[in-house]
């Protein structure tokens, strides 16, 4: 499966450059070669044209189309009005995101709102999809249900994280958002091919049942030096990947042929890997597309397995959750001794001092570990205290502003 992601701009839709943006929308949604279009939503915490405008006129067209849906800048009640409006408009695939922390806007950066997340837009669908009680609500009477929706949910996780406090959680966050209804997931964006072997293990070995897309970024150096900035939130690359596409964009072409072929043998490692598509990124044309397409079909099979070496560039210092295998520059199924010396008492004491945030992590570990697994007697005491706080108006309520 082929996603491509597009952006809308900020203005009118008849502004120069949004016909611009919308034609080259309009030419992938017509070509027949692009299974869906996902359609950003504020990128990079700037304000851009609502994305079911776009989303609408596509749509109209016979393409398939996601919209990326944000948390950052509306309240709950916000995110569900949007909701039914997208619902109502058909536009029914929608990737649930937390958001990036907004950046500028209208005589000055705006506040971030952030009065959910991911798992809690995801947690909103799913009861959409099954038709929210009317009872109980300002304005309406009767104690029936709203008409369900037909919301196909994605989300998307980042395994691409450097350090022990900030994988981990990734991983158990995912596992939260498939079991509130996240139907398929999307990667970060990322250049260590190890990292992704070890998402697609970890969800194996834990038995969750979703398809995943891979993200693929048609490189050139301005993109690569924005990327090196940190400006994209979750997204490096090394200093090994920033000198070699340094060298390739010095050619004549400015590494035009090699950002394909990369991204072309990207794609392949994906399918290797098992991911069921690839999300490509890229303001591109279709034909850029087409010569990179061409180029993965020409690769043989078994040829990924090489790829992964060439074009892996881990950043130094690296946690990895599984065991390294030197045999296929990717991983085992067994945990790393790292991880599981950091579980024990004595290790996890000194090992708090090792990095900023080892503390909090530690903390948040033990929280998770006495209070959000089943077999523990807190996870089955806050579940009784909720329980009968849910037979109480009043008791929910403080519970809730506490």
């Amino acid at each position: 499966m082929l996603a491509v992601e597009v952006q809308t701009n900020r203005g009118l839709i008849t502004d120069e450059r949004a016909v611009g943006l919308t034609r080259v929308a309009r030419e992938l949604a017509d070509s027949g070669r692009v299974d869906v279009i996902c359609i950003s939503d504020n990128p990079f915490g700037s304000p851009h044209l609502e994305s079911q405008v776009l989303g609408a006129d596509l749509l109209s067209r016979g393409q398939e189309v996601v919209i990326n849906f944000s948390c950052k800048d509306l309240n709950r009640n916000a995110i569900e009005s949007r909701l039914w409006a997208l619902g109502s408009a058909g536009l029914h695939n929608v990737l649930a995101v937390t958001g990036d922390y907004p950046l500028d806007g209208f005589a000055g950066a705006p506040r971030p709102v952030f009065d959910t997340d991911s798992v809690g837009l995801l947690e909103m669908m799913r009861r959409m999809n099954q038709g929210l009680p009317t009872s109980g609500r300002t304005g309406e009477r009767g104690s029936g249900r709203l008409q369900p929706t037909a919301f196909y949910p994605a989300a998307t996780v980042n395994p691409f994280k450097r350090r022990e406090d900030e994988l981990v959680p990734q991983f158990r966050k995912l596992v939260k958002k498939v079991s509130v209804g996240a139907r398929w997931i999307i990667t970060q964006l990322g250049f260590d091919f190890r990292r992704l072997d070890e998402l697609r293990r970890f969800t194996r070995l834990s038995g969750l049942d979703a398809p995943f897309i891979g993200s693929v970024y048609v490189l050139d150096l301005p993109a690569a030096r924005y990327f090196r900035r940190g400006a994209v939130p979750g997204v490096s690359i090394s200093d090994g990947l920033l000198e070699l596409i340094e060298r390739r964009a010095g050619g004549k072409d400015r590494g035009r042929a090699f950002f394909n072929e990369f991204a072309a043998k990207q794609t392949a490692i994906l399918r290797g890997l098992g991911f069921r598509g690839v999300y490509m990124c890229c303001r591109s044309p279709l034909a850029r597309f087409d010569e990179i397409l061409e180029i993965e079909s020409t690769l043989d099979a078994g040829d990924w397995r090489d790829f992964v070496r060439e074009l892996s560039f881990p950043e130094r210092g690296g946690f990895y959750l599984y065991e390294a295998d030197g045999d296929t520059g990717l991983s085992r199924d067994e945990l790393s001794r790292e991880y599981l010396a950091s579980k024990s008492k004595r290790r996890g004491r000194l090992k708090r001092l090792s990095y900023p945030g080892a503390v909090l992590y530690g903390a948040n570990r033990l929280v998770h570990e006495t209070l959000f697994k089943p077999e523990r007697a807190g996870f089955r005491l806050g579940r009784a205290l909720y329980r009968r706080a849910e037979r109480s108006r009043t008791a929910g309520r403080l519970l809730h502003a506490a």
